[in-house]
């Protein structure tokens, strides 16, 4: 992977910046603190391709105040191919994130993102054969991260080697090879349980043998048997049948005398509602004069109550109108009201004229003193807060003199205290002993003229300065004579007289609203007066429509009962029909009732006499019944058997294919054991401790071959590194895996930890740069790049210059190297450097 060009937009702090490093091979990135060097080549590049972002931040915190959206590009080669990667957020509504990952194909870039972002950040990592954490541990040298790798424990340490080394693909290999093993194991073993469950199945073939043949005897016998029954079946039925439509000829017979009594019946209830109607109309026309009288009387009523009806929307008008006069002269007589207390609430003002007025002296007299008092605070405030800043001022100077004052002392006294060795060495020339012990002392001697001076060279005048501008300060201060309590007194009084003087800044208009108030008053009563009025005429009227309609709800009453007689009246023409045609239709009714019961009598005779003849049917019925009863017994039975016969001669075809299955297995066991052992290899080969261990026990000593020529460059020489992989375990016998790092100086051997922290991040550059070069060389994955973040200022300017010669050394293993630092001779020892300037619109960035 080679950078090519980063862009981001509010990103950080960082309101836009767009840089190019097609043409960059190494450069140092310089610029003031809080430029954004690290945020536009560190923290840009690791959230695009794996979305990290700075010092654990969330997402939203890494857009720009004051914006929404924050957008990160990064454009990068590899393996011969150009890719892009985009990464947005924005923060509005609920928030949204997208990730879109593109190719480079004949100059227009195509999609390559997944349907989700997980989807397209596991794309990214697949592409890259790389994860943020590996990242981060080897060729992305992070500000104050230097020991990323390094920092973690032994264990992790040779994890992240791995990974370094692309032997995660073992870690999938293996698991593949796991499921195979699982998948072989499975099926020998099923092949094993079905082997044996087909040998216990064939055990049982003698047996249903034998049973089969004694079956086929049971169903010969129940079929002569079955025979026999059938014949007297037949005979039972042919009898049952003959009783039995004697027994239905006797019930249709018994349905037809029904139906004839029905009709009888009908007829004889027809000739009784007749003579009903006969009577019921003759005497409707002896009383047809009433009804017709009655008829008559029914309309004139019904006209009566139409004419009252039309004064019922005039009684609810006249009604409404009473509502609203009513409404109207309450909202009058409650602006009467109003108006009267307003009125004398003016002419009460009016009353304290003269007090007001003082009032508004008084607030006035009081404003004016206290602007003048303001201005005075305004004096005393500032001079109190310029007494109080020399006072800090001087506290921090007089406490520092001290420590310093206190310090020398201290040194002076340690100096000549390691300067008395001299004299009790037991040397004959102390001062020119080559002595190695005395060398300490020898130099404490020497430096004792020098910070006896230093102490005698310190002057308390300064304090003495500082003390005293502090002090007139506060004289001047004290002279205004200025009084907090006298300004909170007229504020006080202000804020009480404001009310009063505000009113008599209103009184001018205050005999003018009170004669307009007397005008509304004399105009409201008289509009009182109308409405009253009005409101009696319209009551009156109400009660006159009420009284006219009272006689409506006994009208209404009287129109029901009349409506039977209207009724009559138009039965008159039919009940003078029927009195013409009733007695001809009486005489022919009873005709045909005297035919029908003389038929139903011949009917019931012949009914008898079948019933006589059918009398035998149930006996014939249950012998049918009994022997449908043992035929099917014995048809049930033979089902059964027919039923054990096909289940037996399909066991027994079962049997034969399980003998064919039985010979097939033994035939393809014996593969499956040997597939089952190459996959048990395979596993414990892929495993932790077969290949991967190898590769990384031959890594290891090219590991520390490039580490150990870094940081013999770093350190003259005076440093050289190995790693142990294995450890022995106290707890118990065995060893343990692991990536101790132990480093050799002057003084021999030790591990890496006890060291100083300049003389760590010195190891931890030499192993970081290794590592670089590891991952930059690792196949599928060459990462290219190598970014180190201000790793130099632990340094003395010795090992910081050793620091940059190596750094400058390893750049030509790498295709593009950047150098991210503040320190100014740092640049000089790269070809490039590429400044980032902030600006009020974004960000510049210039490559020199």
């Amino acid at each position: 992977m080679i950078p090519l060009r980063i862009e981001v937009t509010n990103f950080g702090a960082i309101p836009h910046a767009d840089i190019d490093l097609s043409n960059v091979a190494l450069a140092a990135v310089a610029g003031p603190n809080g430029a954004g060097k690290s945020t536009l080549f560190t923290i840009a590049p690791m959230f695009a391709l794996f979305g990290a972002t700075k010092n654990g931040c969330s997402v939203d915190d890494m857009v720009r105040t004051g914006t929404q959206e924050m957008a990160v590009s990064f454009e990068f080669e590899h393996r011969g191919e150009t890719y892009r990667v985009t990464r947005t957020r924005s923060k509005k509504g609920k928030g949204k994130s997208t990730l879109e990952l593109q190719h480079l194909v004949g100059g227009q870039w195509v999609s390559e993102s997944g349907t989700t972002i997980r989807e397209t950040d596991e794309k990214i990592k697949a592409l890259l054969n790389l994860d943020e954490e590996t990242f981060a541990a080897s060729s992305m040298i992070l500000q104050g991260r230097a020991n990323e790798f390094t920092v973690n424990p032994p264990g992790q340490r040779k994890a992240v080697l791995a990974q370094i080394l692309g032997l995660e693909v073992y870690d999938d290999l293996q698991e593949k090879a796991r499921e195979k093993e699982r998948a072989a194991h499975v099926a020998l073993e099923k092949a094993k349980a079905k082997a044996a469950e087909l040998d216990e199945k064939l055990q049982t073939r003698a047996g249903l043998q034998d049973e089969l043949a004694e079956i086929e005897t049971q169903l010969a016998d129940l079929a002569r048997e079955i025979e026999g029954k059938e014949a007297e079946l037949l005979q039972a039925e042919e009898q049952a049948r003959g009783a039995a439509a004697k027994a239905e000829r006797a019930r249709d017979l018994e349905s037809q005398i029904k139906a004839l009594m029905d009709e009888i019946t009908a007829r004889q209830q027809e000739r009784q509602k007749l003579q009903e109607q006969a009577e019921r109309a003759r005497k409707m026309l002896d009383a047809e004069a009433q009804i017709i009288a009655k008829a008559a009387e029914l309309e004139q009523v019904k006209q009566q109550i139409t004419e009252l009806k039309t004064r019922q929307p005039i009684l609810a008008e006249a009604q409404t109108e009473e509502n609203r006069i009513a409404s109207e002269l309450r909202r009058i007589e409650t602006t009467i009201g109003k108006l009267a207390s307003q009125i004398e609430a003016t002419q009460a003002a009016l009353a304290s004229k003269e007090a007001l007025e003082k009032a508004a002296a008084d607030y006035q007299k009081a404003m004016t003193d206290l602007e003048a008092l303001d201005a005075l605070a305004e004096k005393w405030r500032a001079l109190d807060a310029q007494a109080k800043e020399a006072q800090a001022t001087w506290g921090r100077a007089d406490a520092e003199f001290k420590a310093r004052v206190k310090a020398l002392e201290k040194e002076l006294a340690d100096l000549r205290a390691r300067a008395a060795m001299l004299d009790d060495s037991g040397c004959i020339d102390p001062e020119r002993a080559a002595c190695r012990f005395l060398a300490d002392a020898q130099a404490a001697k020497a430096r004792i003229p020098q910070v006896q001076a230093e102490y005698e060279a310190f002057d308390p005048a300064e304090i003495i300065r500082l003390e005293k501008g502090w002090h007139d300060l506060e004289a001047q201060r004290d002279a205004l004579g200025y009084d907090p309590k006298e300004r909170q007194r007229l504020k006080d009084m202000a804020a009480t007289l404001r009310p009063k003087a505000e009113q008599a800044a209103q009184l001018a208009s205050k005999a003018e609203l009170l004669q307009n108030l007397q005008e509304q008053q004399r105009s409201a009563e008289e509009q009182r007066t109308e409405l009253a009025n009005r409101l009696q005429e319209v009551r009156q009227k109400i009660g006159q429509l009420a009284g006219e309609l009272k006689t409506l709800p006994a009208l209404e009453e009287r129109v029901k009962k009349l409506e039977g007689w209207a009724k009559a009246k138009e039965e008159l023409p039919a009940a003078r029909q029927i009195a013409t045609t009733a007695a001809e239709r009486l005489e022919a009714i009873a005709r045909e009732v005297e035919t029908k019961e003389g038929r139903a009598k011949e009917l019931e005779q012949e009914r008898q006499s079948l019933l006589k003849n059918a009398a035998q049917a149930p006996a014939y019925k249950a012998r049918v019944e009994e022997l449908r009863l043992e035929m099917r017994r014995l048809q049930e039975q033979q089902n059964s058997t027919y039923a054990r016969v096909g289940s037996l001669k399909a066991l027994l075809e079962a049997l034969d294919k399980a003998q064919e299955e039985r010979q097939k297995l033994a035939a393809e066991m014996e593969p499956m054991a040997k597939d089952l052992t190459r996959w048990q290899t395979l596993v414990k080969a892929f495993g932790r401790d077969g290949i991967p261990a190898l590769i990384i026990e031959n890594a290891v000593p090219e590991l520390e071959r490039i580490a150990n020529e870094i940081l013999g460059q770093m350190s003259k020489g005076g440093h050289s590194l190995k790693f142990e992989t294995q450890r022995d375990l106290k707890s118990r016998a065995g060893v343990a895996e692991t990536l101790d790092i132990i480093v050799s100086d002057w003084n021999g051997e030790r591990p890496y930890e006890t060291f100083s922290g300049g003389e760590q991040l010195r190891i931890d550059f030499a192993i970081r740069f290794a590592l670089a070069e590891l991952l930059a060389r690792r196949a599928g994955s060459r990462v290219e790049w190598l970014t180190v973040d201000e790793g130099l200022g632990s340094q003395d300017a010795e090992h910081r210059g050793l620091v940059l010669e190596a750094i400058r050394a390893v750049a030509d293993r790498f295709k593009k190297t950047l150098v991210i630092t503040h320190i100014e001779e740092a640049k000089a020892f790269f070809g490039q450097v590429i400044y980032v300037e902030p600006n009020g619109a974004g960000t510049d960035v210039m490559v020199a």
